[in-house]
């Protein structure tokens, strides 16, 4: 048995070593191409003249790819204001939008949310450009996501995870990924998509790691703050974010990076080589990125001294990433587009745990392959059909060193998505109010897990692998139907006094599962506009999410035998069985959501745009591991009325005797020194003497209700001969925030407590350009809120039973020379403001890093140049 298992593992380890090395051998053959495409791109000057005759908002508009789950064919909307912030809203009326051609290519403008060509989605959609992106100074992906108001760094960032343990879901994040966690709900719960298809997530927290995702690639990100599981599928309970690449780049271009440059940090350095060419009805672009990050360390941080020596507050690692992109047009009628992202990315920690002489080491990789492909068809003038592929595949490598006990852990994860999705959408007939329009389509999806544990023996941390068991691999299969109806009511030919536009939304989704069953997940919009520059929309939808195929496989197997204190025994204590670990029998979460709100763009304010919108989530069926959630076996009888069903009083040996034979399980005796029951010594306690069971396992418990309101005002100057100025402001404040663990528990508020979302975070900004110069300053919020892990015995009110509010600034300069070399200096936290400090017990972290960071103040300083 363990021969065929080191079989399987070797064969892993080989495919993963070849397709490493293709990646390897990819880098020259990208590097190649760019050098040759300033060579190719002369048989296209005519098209190279075109582009570089544009202005950089205009080939914004035109770089933008098909190959999305929901494409609107459009005009790119002159009248949002595109802003310092990077935040644009888009809200504009359904039927205005038309086909755009270019001399050679059909461009399209992709609208996340609908599925409709030539309508906007009622929900408004939230856009950052790359030159936003670029204006404003980030510096990775995962720095735009994590200044979003309504994001949340817990389980979802480098700084949470296994090690330090700090936000829910953290001892999930193995490999310190950084994804996107809209709402606070948990990174699963928010869909990312690339182009609009599914990316592969990491195997144990679902987490889409955009982290090697590099901005050089970037058109735009979309967002759609509500669920969408109507449209999308599973995982789009607090939104949708699409990720949307570049569809088209003439030349060649060179970008340099240093950044992170801190006080008692190495810097971090990035490059990148962008190439592209056209040619009649079609075009190519590749690029190739790398960056190197350096780690921090709470040493050298004087708030985060007390900590042990040596403790990584950011990691170090490096990333590789190659892109390609093609896109051909064969007919008026037929084209075909396709990209690959292919990235590696290391990472490497090691932190003094205060209960160990020696530090325990984490270090590993993460390699992500993805394809997508589409094929269009226009079958009318009207009407249109297209076919996507997508395949996508995380595999990562986790390995964690324990000097003090001279063993050492590898893991192999592997997950695998792949869809074909068919799709028609058109015109059904026209209304006064507009054209009727509906999409139908289907979807096939696959999905795979697989993981592979390994430990040292006796041999200590030097000695040979041996697989540990169990070897997991578990799949499944999504059969899915879809459609989507637009219908305008009112519209510029029946507009009356308070209805200048009335249009209604109607969306289904029908999908089978063959390891759980069947789920419809319907939504309902409407959109009206009473007089020109305000528009009220409202949407109501459920959303699901199901269970990962980790939580569903035999992962994790435990169970403790234990005589623990029991309020109801007459001796005070009695002998409990309880079960942790993984669970066949999970059920999908469900969500019920409603978003609403208004928009006002005046036209007596060109360029200035105001939206509120309440918000409001109820998340039932939740799926939670309770002895995560502080339910521990020597607190299971004494908490049995919050556990109610998952606690069986008297339960008979054939119950017992039941759960001991669980395949996989491995059952501890805690009463005789966590010994193995089964083993040598280890016999274990009689079934017939246990006074109660439960589960303390992942379970569909819990139920959270989340509610607030999302704030932004956008404004975009006219073009003046002193520059243009740009303004805004964006701020998420949350009025409701309760989460009940169980359905007997009480219900609580996590909300404005320490390493839960804050009630109230904001970001404004303000942007001038003027020939060739940008500057931008941005001003990030976060408000005060209550430190639970205070020891101070007089809380609360007493001075350190509060976390202080944070205010930083971050300032950009950039000038850009006509030869199309820009060179740029930012600085990030100005004023080099410390995150706020928090008192606790021995060992706790003096800061909250999922509500702040601790790099200080941090410059960086980048030049690009294009040919």
């Amino acid at each position: 048995m363990k021969s065929e298992a080191r079989g399987t593992l070797h064969v892993s380890k080989a495919t993963r070593a070849i397709r490493r090395g293709a990646a390897w051998l990819l880098m020259p053959c990208s590097l190649c191409l760019a050098l040759a495409l300033p060579l190719l791109t002369c048989t296209s000057a005519n098209a190279t003249e075109a582009s570089d005759g544009q202005t950089a908002q205009q080939a914004q508009a035109t770089q933008n790819s098909p190959p999305n789950g929901g494409t609107a064919t459009q005009k790119p909307d002159q009248s949002r204001p595109h802003t310092a912030s990077g935040t644009s809203v888009s809200a504009s009326s359904g039927q205005n939008s038309k086909k755009e051609k270019s001399t050679d290519l059909v461009e399209e403008v992709i609208v996340t949310g609908t599925l409709l060509h030539e309508v906007d989605p009622v929900t408004p959609v939230t856009t950052i450009t790359s030159a936003e992106i670029q204006n404003q100074g980030y510096s990775t992906l995962s720095e735009v996501i994590e200044q979003l108001p309504q994001n949340f760094k817990a389980g979802a960032s480098q700084e949470s995870n296994p090690v330090n343990a700090i936000g829910a879901l953290a001892s999930n994040n193995y490999s310190f990924a950084s994804g996107v966690n809209l709402r606070g709900l948990g990174a699963n719960a928010t869909l990312v998509l690339l182009n609009g298809q599914r990316l592969a997530p990491t195997a144990l927290g679902g987490v889409v790691d955009i982290s090697s995702i590099p901005t050089s690639i970037i058109d735009r990100v979309e967002i759609v703050a509500d669920g969408a599981s109507a449209l999308y599928g599973s995982d789009a309970v607090a939104g949708v974010v699409n990720i949307i690449t570049k569809r088209s780049f003439s030349g060649l271009q060179l970008s340099a990076r240093a950044f992170s440059i801190s006080d008692g940090k190495a810097p971090n350095y990035a490059g990148s080589v962008l190439g592209g060419t056209a040619w009649s009805g079609g075009n190519l672009i590749a690029d190739f990125d790398y960056e190197r990050d350096n780690q921090l360390l709470a040493a050298n941080r004087s708030f985060a001294a007390s900590l042990p020596d040596p403790t990584t507050l950011l990691p170090k690692g490096e990333k590789y990433s190659y892109f390609a992109g093609l896109n051909q047009e064969f007919t008026q009628r037929l084209s075909v587009s396709a990209n690959s992202l292919i990235t590696h990315r290391t990472y490497d920690e090691t932190t003094l745990l205060s209960i160990y002489p020696l530090p325990t080491k984490n270090d590993g990789s993460a390699d992500q392959y993805n394809l997508g492909a589409q094929l269009q068809y226009e079958i009318s003038q009207q009407w249109s059909a297209m076919l996507i592929g997508q395949w996508s595949k995380e595999e990562d490598l986790s390995n964690i060193t324990y000097p003090n006990f001279n063993q050492r852990y590898s893991t192999s994860y592997a997950y695998r998505v792949s869809t074909v999705e068919p799709r028609v959408d058109g015109k059904l007939f026209d209304l006064p109010g507009g054209s009727v329009r509906l999409a139908l389509g289907g979807q096939f999806r696959s999905e795979r897990y697989d993981e592979t544990d390994e430990v040292t023996g006796s041999a200590g941390i030097g000695g040979p692998m041996t697989v540990k068991p169990p070897i997991v691999g578990l799949s499944r299969q999504v059969r899915s139907a879809y459609g989507e109806l637009a219908l305008p009511i009112i519209g510029t030919g029946n507009s009356m006094m308070l209805a200048q536009e009335l249009r209604l939304g109607v969306s289904v989704r029908y999908d089978h599962y063959s390891d759980f069953g069947s789920t419809t997940n319907p939504k309902f919009g409407i959109s009206w506009t009473p007089i020109e520059g305000l528009r009220a929309h409202a949407s109501y939808g459920r959303s699901f999410q199901t269970p990962t195929l980790y939580q569903t496989s035999n992962a994790l197997n435990f169970a403790y035998e234990w005589t623990v204190p029991d309020p109801k025994s007459p001796t005070g204590s009695s002998l409990l069985f309880s079960t942790d670990g993984t669970n066949p029998n999970l059920q999908p979460e469900t969500s019920k959501n409603f978003y609403g709100g208004l928009s006002f763009s005046p036209e007596s304010l060109q360029g200035f745009r105001v939206d509120a919108s309440y918000f409001h989530v109820k998340f039932t069926n939740r799926i939670t591991r309770l002895i995560s959630d502080g339910f521990f076996p020597q607190y299971v009888l004494q908490k049995e009325g919050e556990l109610g069903a998952f606690v069986t009083r008297n339960p008979s040996a054939a119950q017992i005797e039941q759960e001991l034979a669980v395949p996989g399980r491995q059952v501890l005796d805690l009463n005789n020194g966590f010994c193995v029951v089964g083993t040598a010594g280890c016999p274990g306690e009689d079934p017939a003497s246990f006074a109660a069971l439960a589960n303390i396992g992942y379970v569909n418990a819990s139920t959270e209700k989340v509610g607030g309101v999302d704030l932004s005002a956008q404004y975009l100057g006219p073009q003046e001969t002193y520059g243009r100025l740009s303004a805004d402001l964006a701020g998420t404040f949350y009025t409701t925030y309760q989460r009940m663990l169980t359905p007997t528990s009480a219900e609580s508020s996590p909300l404005n407590t320490i390493y839960n979302p804050l009630r109230f975070r904001a970001k404004a900004n303000v942007g001038w350009e003027w020939a060739g110069w940008r500057v931008n300053g941005r001003l990030n919020y976060s408000n005060s809120y209550e430190n639970t892990n205070a020891v101070n015995p007089k809380c609360p009110g007493a001075s350190d039973c509060d976390i202080a509010s944070w205010t930083t600034v971050d300032l950009s300069l950039a000038y850009q020379w006509p030869s199309h070399v820009r060179v740029a200096l930012d600085v990030t936290n100005a004023f080099d403001r410390a995150p706020p400090h928090i008192s606790g017990p021995a060992g706790t972290y003096p800061y909250d890093p999922v509500n702040a960071n601790a790099l200080m103040r941090a410059f960086a300083v980048s030049v690009s140049t294009k040919w």
